[in-house]
């Protein structure tokens, strides 16, 4: 597809102001759930299993962290990250009053606006954010210099609340183990029934996939520590992996040509003839050759024998 025509088809997008405008990413979607899902389950599964003197402390522990992680990702979500320089060009534009230029030279070829100089165009979002890093499919929204510190630590939040959601799995199935009794007798006071089987499956369940988002979470931590140690963005990066790419592609190319050229040799040089051997030991003379890349073909120069030792053979 034109360049024109892909610069066309994003300026025909709506701009999207935050992670709340539709349509709303599966991703996103998905956390909600999961944030959701691992609430109910923590305050009817497995914190009702435990002694009583634990239960309002265990309580405090993971719904105080968990309320940090939720407030963070709403306030992401709901954030508007776009440049504010591109902000007040339009807000200009569109009320016809002037906008000084002069504050930033660089401007956005899709906005047809002022943007900041480190700006990059969202095409998920089609709008210019500062200091772009990425775009995040789980909040819907774009992780750029006014919420990048948040969107890290909302990082750190979930590596917190997250291994104390498995501790109290743990926790709830070792009473389970140590003492099946007592098991199933706080599952009967509380719910009327001591059918263990259904809690054990949804205790399970929480625990891998509490360990899973540790496992990608802590990836994350670990990926943006040493972004910030490269002095580079997630964009930045991905830009320097693609070009490394497309040079090792170019340079594949190059020398595949180049061995295809080198390959095509004459049947004779000079005084010489080229006999060529391939591997069932067949001569094969006076023909171009074109050599594959792989294989093995063994070529020699045969001297033309001397008129004097030819008749002197014939004698």
């Amino acid at each position: 597809m034109p360049k024109w025509q892909l610069i066309l088809n994003k300026m025909s997008k709506p701009v999207r102001k935050n992670g709340l405008d539709r349509p709303f990413d599966p991703l996103q979607v998905s956390g909600w759930i999961l944030m959701s899902s691992n609430l109910v389950i923590v305050g009817i599964i497995l914190i009702p299993t435990f002694e009583q003197s634990l239960q309002i402390v265990l309580s405090l522990l993971f719904y105080s962290t968990q309320l940090i992680t939720m407030v963070l990702a709403a306030t992401l979500t709901a954030g508007n990250p776009t440049d504010p320089i591109s902000i007040s060009d339009k807000a200009a534009i569109k009320k016809g009053n002037f906008f000084d230029k002069s504050i930033s030279k660089t401007v956005c070829t899709i906005c047809c606006c002022s943007v900041s100089p480190n700006s990059k165009h969202c095409g998920s979002c089609n709008r210019c954010v500062d200091g772009f890093d990425h775009h995040c499919k789980w909040l819907n929204n774009c992780i750029g210099n006014q919420n990048y510190k948040k969107f890290i630590l909302l990082l750190v939040c979930i590596d917190i609340n997250m291994p104390i959601l498995v501790g109290f799995g743990i926790k709830s199935l070792c009473t389970y183990f140590n003492d099946t009794e007592i098991y199933k007798e706080r599952l009967s006071d509380l719910f009327g029934c001591s059918n263990e089987a259904l809690f054990l499956f949804f205790t399970f369940t929480t625990i891998s996939e509490a360990l899973l988002v540790i496992t990608y979470d802590s990836y994350l931590i670990g990926y943006h520590a040493w972004l910030k140690w490269k002095g580079i963005t997630t964009y930045q990066h991905i830009l320097i992996k693609k070009a490394k790419h497309d040079k090792k592609i170019h340079s594949d190319a190059a020398l595949r040509n180049s061995i295809k050229m080198s390959c095509l040799i004459p049947s004779t040089i000079g005084d010489k003839e080229l006999s060529v051997f391939s591997e069932n030991g067949e001569t094969q003379h006076n023909r171009p050759l074109e050599l594959p890349i792989t294989g093995s073909i063994i070529y020699t120069f045969i001297k033309e024998p001397d008129r004097e030792d030819a008749e002197n053979h014939a004698v």
